[in-house]
């Protein structure tokens, strides 16, 4: 586990074509993206976080955790391939500046 905060870590899950990060507080899960290999490249799935813990940096660290897993354990660049939600719009929009 890594810490990506003071008090909130991150366990990775990996499979051969797959992997899902979790950001844990206190033991709790508060956050989790899941990340498929594709041809084209590793593709986010789905990135949620709990509301107590929005706007705090989670998802954004979860999102650099995943591209940093997705190239040394898939081999693939990582891109989003989920449906974007207006409410989650400025988030993506950091990401991909």
């Amino acid at each position: 586990m890594r810490r990506i905060a003071p008090d909130v870590t991150v366990e990775v899950m990996r499979w051969p074509d797959s992997l899902t990060i979790a950001a844990l507080r206190a033991g709790r899960e508060i956050g989790r993206i899941n990340v498929n290999a594709k041809a084209w490249g590793a593709r986010v799935t789905t990135i949620t976080v709990d509301a107590a813990y929005r706007r705090l940096g989670v998802a954004t660290q979860l999102y650099r955790a995943a591209a940093r897993e997705a190239c040394t354990h898939l081999g693939q660049p990582l891109v989003s391939g989920i449906q974007r939600s207006p409410s989650a719009e400025g988030f993506w929009q950091k990401q991909m500046a």
